[in-house]
C-alpha cells in the first residue's frame, strides 16, 4: 500500500517550467527584435538620403542652363591697379566662356593674378548676380640695388621689380654690397640683406633729410650714409641703436651736424662718435 500510494504520488508530480531558461530566451528575442529594428531604421534612412541625393543631382543637371544663365559672369571689377596694365591681369585670369560666380574657383583665380611680378596679393569676391570684383595690391619701389654692372628696382620685401637703365635715377634710398644677378635668382641670403638694408634705409629716412645708402655686404654689421654722416650698426634691432643716436644729438644741438661724423652704434648701451676728415 505504501509503494503503490509513492508511485502514485510520482506519477502525480508535475515537472517545473526553467523559468530561468525562459528569461534567457525572452531576452535573446528582445536583442534580436531590437536589432533588427535598428538596421531596418538604418536601411531606411540611407535608402532616403541616396534617393534624395540622386534627386537633387538630376534637378541641378537639368537646371544647369538656368543657373548659368542667372549667375554667369559679365563683368568683372578691379580695383588698385594704378601701374600694371588692365590687359595684362585679364589676359592672366583666362576665365572659360560661360563661367559662373558658382564655379569660378577664387583661389586659382588669386594664384593666377599674383603670378604677376608687379603685383604683390589679389583678392577675389562674387557679387551677384553677374560681378566678379577683383582687388589688387601692387608692389611699390621702396629702393634701389646698385651693382657693378646692374642696377634693380625693388619693393619693400627685396623682390625685384625692374631692371635700371645706367641714366635712370629713381631718388629711392640706395643700397649696396649685393649681387644683382643673385637677388634676381631669389637667392635667400641676398633677398634677407635686401630686406635688412631696406628696412634700415626706411628707417634713417623717416627721421634725417637725405637721401640714404645702405652697405649690406655684411648684413649683421650694416654701414648707412646719409648727409655726410655714416651710421654703422650691429645685428640688434635698429630702432634702439638710432634711438640712442637721438637722444645725444637732441642734448647736443637739434640741428645735423655740419661736420663730416662717424657714428659708432655697435656697441650696447653707448654712442662713439668720431670727427671724420
Amino acid at each position: 500500500m505504501t509503494c503503490t500510494m509513492r508511485g502514485w504520488f510520482r506519477r502525480k508530480q508535475v515537472r517545473r517550467p526553467n523559468v530561468q531558461r525562459q528569461v534567457v530566451r525572452a531576452r535573446s528575442g528582445g536583442r534580436q527584435s531590437g536589432l533588427v529594428g535598428r538596421v531596418g531604421r538604418v536601411t531606411v534612412w540611407a535608402t532616403a538620403f541616396l534617393l534624395g541625393g540622386w534627386g537633387t543631382a538630376v534637378v541641378y543637371w537639368e537646371a544647369r542652363p538656368l543657373l548659368a544663365s542667372w549667375f554667369e559672369i559679365r563683368e568683372i571689377q578691379l580695383t588698385g591697379d594704378d601701374r600694371v596694365p588692365r590687359h595684362e591681369i585679364m589676359k592672366l585670369l583666362e576665365l572659360p566662356s560661360g563661367e559662373t560666380l558658382l564655379s569660378v574657383s577664387p583661389a586659382q583665380v588669386v594664384a593666377q593674378v599674383e603670378s604677376h611680378p608687379l603685383i604683390k596679393e589679389a583678392t577675389v569676391t562674387r557679387r551677384l548676380p553677374h560681378t566678379l570684383a577683383l582687388h589688387i595690391t601692387e608692389r611699390r619701389a621702396a629702393a634701389m640695388l646698385r651693382g657693378s654692372s646692374l642696377t634693380l628696382l625693388l619693393d619693400q620685401e627685396g623682390q625685384v621689380l625692374s631692371v635700371l637703365t645706367a641714366r635712370l635715377d629713381s631718388g629711392l634710398p640706395v643700397l649696396v654690397g649685393i649681387d644683382p644677378n643673385l637677388l634676381i635668382l631669389g637667392e635667400p641670403r641676398a633677398v634677407q640683406a635686401a630686406r635688412v638694408g631696406i628696412k634700415l634705409a626706411s628707417l634713417l629716412g623717416r627721421s634725417l633729410e637725405g637721401r640714404p645708402e645702405v652697405d649690406v655686404s655684411d648684413p649683421d654689421h650694416a654701414v648707412a650714409y646719409i648727409k655726410g654722416m655714416r651710421f654703422q650698426f650691429a645685428s640688434t634691432p635698429f630702432e634702439e641703436q638710432f634711438g640712442r643716436y637721438r637722444k645725444l644729438e637732441l642734448l647736443r644741438r637739434a640741428d645735423i651736424p655740419d661736420q663730416l661724423e662717424d657714428i659708432d652704434l655697435r656697441f650696447p648701451g653707448k654712442v662713439i662718435v668720431r670727427k671724420r676728415g
